[in-house]
């Protein structure tokens, strides 16, 4: 294996949504036969590859969202407890728990029978790569050489494990396929997939990196090396000399809400300033019902007045593409709206600045991602893209 890669190539929620079902039958009757593999991994580097000439760029990012968005599975990187008396899961069979352990060849999940004072393992899955980070973070492990979810993911506001987003409780599932749908916005590239299935080979760049905005980096990288006097980019993608639409679009491909089964073009292949409408069936947001916020950002936004009646404003006039792209919005908001006195029963301008998105951009519970742990179900609550006065229509 490339260590190259998948050790250094490091969202948001667990993407698990996006997992297949538990197959029927028998465990390798699923396996696909005859299938052209996809291969989209030609002509990336990964990130240290940039580092060469970028490197606060890339410094910055390793310790933000979309860099973080997938990890190799490590002690540092798993955030749930292994130790006694947090590292269990009661199951729906009196006799048997999920049991999470550790030993010196890595990390894992088990399903386990009490037999005395010994646990029996019934089936075991080995983390393999950690989605998430502070909110929340579920794990994804290699069954067969397939990329599977593990059943028990983490909960951060309860500092537990809790079953998977969409498992009910007690029913630890090891068989549910992650589909490319849903790795794809949450790494940059995977070397092989098929069209319903990720397939473990020697490279994959973890983590939303510098290639995923702005393409695949080879030749790039081959130019500059043999002209390090050019100052021109060569064979990338410049963000800013997009259009509008095809700047928002290129984040509205992870963040358009775009739903498995609308798909029209195989997982990994938009490139950034292509058409989102020649991947998927778009489908606009229903104003009328309570919009979902999980995901569907850009319509969320393009809802609003502040985009409506700006002819500039994209995703980068809030969200800082280099860095963490959480910090600084009260000065995106001011960079417009400067007459703060205006603003009826402001008691405190620094309160007011420091509240702009708290009013205008709620946090609101997803409708589509909760987890169950102990009898409690978790709601896990997302930033609503809907700039709008409180309780306007």
């Amino acid at each position: 294996m490339n260590q190259a890669f998948w050790g250094i190539c490091l969202v948001l929620l667990p993407g698990a949504l996006c997992a297949g079902p538990a197959p029927a039958g028998q465990p390798d009757a699923w396996l696909p036969s005859g299938i052209s593999l996809e291969q989209p991994y030609q002509g990336f580097v990964g990130p240290e590859a940039c580092r060469e000439c970028h490197a606060d760029h890339v410094g910055s990012q390793y310790a933000g969202a979309h860099f973080l968005a997938s990890l190799p599975a490590t002690a540092g990187t798993i955030f749930g407890s292994f130790d006694p008396g947090r590292n269990r899961l009661p199951t729906r069979q009196p006799d048997q728990e999920l049991v999470m352990w550790s030993d010196d060849r890595g990390h894992y999940q088990s399903l386990v029978t009490r037999q005395g004072e010994r646990d029996i393992r019934l089936r075991s899955g080995q983390f393999a790569i950690v989605i998430g980070t502070v909110k929340g973070q579920t794990y994804l492990y290699w069954r067969d050489d397939v990329l599977c979810q593990l059943p028990a993911s983490y909960v951060g506001s309860a500092d537990a494990w809790a079953y998977s987003p969409g498992y009910p409780e007690g029913v630890p599932w090891f068989d549910r396929v992650v589909r490319p749908d849903c790795m794809e916005c949450h790494a940059t590239v995977f070397e092989t997939v098929l069209p319903d299935r990720i397939v473990k080979t020697e490279q994959a760049v973890l983590g939303v990196t510098c290639e995923a905005c702005h393409g695949p980096g080879e030749a790039h990288a081959r130019h500059h090396r043999a002209h390090p006097e050019a100052s021109t980019p060569a064979h990338m993608t410049k963000i800013s000399g997009l259009t509008r639409e095809q700047q928002v679009e290129a984040c509205g491909y992870c963040h358009a809400g775009v739903k498995p089964g609308s798909r029209r073009r195989p997982a990994f292949s938009f490139r950034p300033g292509d058409r989102l409408a020649d991947f998927f069936e778009l489908k606009p947001i229903d104003a009328s019902a309570q919009p979902e916020v999980h995901g569907n950002q850009l319509g969320l936004l393009q809802q609003s007045a502040c985009y409506r009646e700006s002819e500039n404003l994209t995703c980068t006039s809030c969200h800082a593409p280099h860095a963490d792209p959480q910090a600084g919005f009260a000065a995106s908001c001011l960079a417009c709206h400067t007459d703060l006195a205006a603003h009826a029963g402001a008691t405190a301008v620094g309160e007011l600045v420091e509240g702009c998105i708290d009013c205008h951009m709620p946090l609101v519970d997803s409708q589509l991602i909760d987890v169950a742990e102990h009898g409690r179900t978790h709601h896990f609550a997302v930033r609503s893209h809907w700039i709008r006065v409180p309780d306007a229509p």
